[in-house]
């Protein structure tokens, strides 16, 4: 690692006072940090004229983002060896919804693991229910329940879900119901 030690401590808005206190800050930086990522940027921020305190500050950040990073990644990672366990490849049938699935996972993963690493965001996890043809199938079923609930007491099907699936005449029969109620 070389850099000119002398326009560092020109460039400093606090100076460090001489080339030692300088080299015992690099070093010290160096020993504590057991994280290369954290390091690299505590020594990019005193090459740049940050003080200590500030290039401490800076890492802070860094340690936070890169601890946020790893969990993500190792969230990640878990979830797809379960999905794998789930879906023990061998036993997927080619062509079957599972495979395509697993497919669609795997793509998942890659991608997630390629923002991660380049600051984007996250791509939406497939979801099996848009997959299985049982799950979906149940899906259309109870959709088209409430297109018919929804038609019945003369609401479009967003109506009757903003209105807490409750046709107006349930509403009226239910506050009657309570108002009868005797207090005690």
């Amino acid at each position: 690692m070389k850099f000119d030690i002398n326009a560092l401590i020109q460039k400093q808005k606090r100076p460090i006072k001489d080339k030692k206190q300088l080299s015992a800050e690099l070093k010290k930086t160096i020993e504590q940090e057991e994280d290369p990522r954290i390091q690299k940027h505590k020594i990019n921020a005193l090459k740049k004229g940050y003080t200590p305190e500030e290039a401490e500050k800076i890492a802070s950040i860094c340690r936070s983002y890169y601890k946020s990073i790893d969990k993500m990644q190792a969230e990640l990672s878990e979830k797809s060896m379960k999905i794998h366990e789930i879906f023990n490849e061998q036993s997927v049938k080619k062509g079957s919804w599972q495979q395509k699935y697993l497919t669609d996972f795997d793509k998942y993963v890659s991608k997630c693991r390629y923002c991660l690493n380049s600051g984007l965001n996250l791509p939406d996890e497939p979801m099996l229910k848009d997959y299985d043809p049982a799950l979906i199938a149940e899906r259309q079923k109870i959709e088209e329940e409430l297109k018919q609930e929804a038609a019945a007491a003369g609401m479009t099907v967003e109506e009757y879900a903003a209105n807490d699936f409750i046709s107006p005449k349930q509403q009226t029969t239910n506050k009657k119901a309570t108002k009868k109620q005797p207090t005690l």
